[in-house]
């Protein structure tokens, strides 16, 4: 089965907004009766807080890494607290290959 690609950095942008200093994902557009604009988005999942968008899920710490470096992480964004829903991007890092 082929991947979907990853989510190109413009249209993260036109569906969420993301704050660096809380972490927290906005939605920037409407979908339907239940998502407003501006309500906060992401699920928790054993931790972690991940994003559906555009019918795939995203790990949020990654969201928060491409969306202020534009370019999707090559390794895996760890937390440095170890907290794994505390996505503010002074917490991430991107982890080292050993």
């Amino acid at each position: 089965m082929r991947q979907k690609p990853h989510i190109t950095h413009e249209r993260l942008l036109e569906l969420v907004e993301y704050d660096p200093a809380t972490g927290l994902f906005t939605h920037r557009i409407a979908r339907n009766n239940a998502t407003k604009v501006g309500a906060v988005t992401g699920c928790e999942h054993r931790g972690a807080v991940y994003l559906k968008l555009d019918y795939r899920k995203y790990p949020a710490a990654k969201l928060a890494w491409f969306f202020m470096n534009k370019q999707w992480p090559t390794r895996n964004v760890l937390h440095r607290d170890k907290v794994r829903d505390n996505n503010a991007f002074t917490n991430l890092y991107e982890s080292t290959a050993s």
